[in-house]
């Protein structure tokens, strides 16, 4: 193991946050083997990711696809090399030894085949046919390296038990609506309990706290921050109440108790590790995600309320007996 400590991984993934944490996830991982990890991701991101000290080279890369990248053989045109010339220069600054794609993307493998003619591009499993945190067993094989215990996992347990519930998602029709996510407040807020709210940044404040007053209710905090202020949030907290969104997987990361949300059938592909899966009663096949028939369609607003209550009490009663 001591003799990956001058080699270099570079972990390219310049998408969105969700693909970003498997990165992270991978990364750890790494750093056990003592490898050094470059990390390529979505400048977007930037604040964040520099807080995971585990990534020895912060590489922020805008990478606007265009179709006239894939043309002339897949080379680049001048007009493309323009376009990339920047990022290729920043990604050439360093000289890894084993480059990894990690969202398993054609565009990226052609891309990185430029920047890197004479390494060897390892693609990881494609989402859709395996569990996108499997990706990081498929590495650690490939490069012979045991996979450990992860030590991140939440040892200490507030009392009452800190909660954040995250109703938004990239997509609306991921979403749950505002008057079912008010039913589910209103369902828990006997428990024992402290509830952070993560509010959308469209969002009215002033909304949220009429309805609180209204009910009466007065262990809930509406939380609306930027990336770190709610990654601080989640990490502070117990449990993790989420649509499939990248809060869940970050809750997953940071080793809280987390429940997911899901109203299409993408738990093979993108449920993260220990996570408690709840689906709505409408529950649709994962190809109607991106359909554009089916994109103002929220199937959880079938939700079974009953059920989340339930789920959320047993993790609860679980976390006390295991304190």
């Amino acid at each position: 193991m001591d003799n990956n400590t001058s080699k270099t991984i570079l972990l390219f993934e310049p998408w969105h946050f969700g693909d970003l944490i498997v990165a992270v996830e991978i990364a750890k991982h790494l750093k056990t083997a003592n490898y050094k990890v470059a990390l390529a991701y979505n400048p977007k991101w930037d604040n964040w990711i520099r807080t995971e000290t585990f990534i020895d080279y912060y590489l922020p890369v805008s990478i606007p696809w265009t179709s006239r990248f894939f043309k002339q053989k897949y080379k680049i045109s001048s007009y493309g090399l323009s376009f990339f010339k920047q990022n290729i220069i920043k990604l050439r600054s360093l000289e890894p030894d084993i480059v990894v794609d990690v969202r398993c993307d054609l565009r990226h493998r052609l891309f990185l085949k430029t920047v890197y003619p004479f390494k060897n591009v390892i693609s990881l499993l494609h989402e859709s046919k395996i569990n996108v945190y499997r990706k990081k067993e498929f590495l650690l094989s490939k490069l012979k390296i045991k996979s450990v215990q992860d030590t991140t996992l939440n040892e200490s347990i507030n009392f009452p038990p800190q909660v954040v519930l995250f109703y938004g998602a990239n997509d609306f029709n991921r979403e749950i609506p505002i008057d079912k996510v008010q039913e589910i407040i209103c369902s828990i807020k006997n428990l024992e309990i402290c509830i952070s709210i993560l509010l959308r940044p469209e969002d009215n404040k002033d909304v949220w706290d009429k309805f609180l007053l209204a009910e009466d209710i007065n262990n809930v905090y509406l939380i609306k921050g930027d990336l770190i202020q709610v990654s601080n949030i989640i990490k502070s907290s117990d449990i993790m109440i989420s649509t499939d969104s990248g809060w869940l997987h970050l809750a997953s990361l940071y080793g809280k108790k987390t429940i997911g949300l899901y109203g299409f059938d993408t738990l093979k592909s993108w449920l993260p590790p220990n996570t408690i899966a709840l689906k709505s009663d409408v529950f649709l096949s994962a190809k109607y995600k991106y359909k554009k028939s089916h994109q103002m369609i929220q199937p959880l607003s079938s939700l079974d309320i009953d059920v989340v209550k339930k789920t959320l009490v047993n993790v609860i009663k679980n976390m006390k007996v295991n304190k």
